[in-house]
């Protein structure tokens, strides 16, 4: 259980640096939604996506923590 904080702390470091990758990369842009028509919006909504998905995923993991610490002290 002990390592299970720094593993969900280092999730949500990473999927920050990705969403600040994707937003440094959009700029102004559009890049959901639509037809992609540069290499760069691209790379923005490849990071962008990551980022939100290791979020979420560290959320997932978060819960499942809490979950588990919970049955294992009943």
């Amino acid at each position: 259980m002990l390592v299970s904080i720094p593993i969900f702390i280092l999730a949500i470091i990473v999927g920050i640096f990705c969403l600040w990758m994707g937003f440094r990369i959009k700029g102004n842009q559009a890049v959901f939604g639509r037809v992609l028509s540069t290499n760069s919006q691209t790379w923005a909504r490849f990071w962008l996506t990551a980022g939100w998905v290791i979020i979420i995923i560290a959320g997932c993991y978060l819960l499942f923590m809490i979950i588990l610490h919970f049955y294992l002290t009943m």
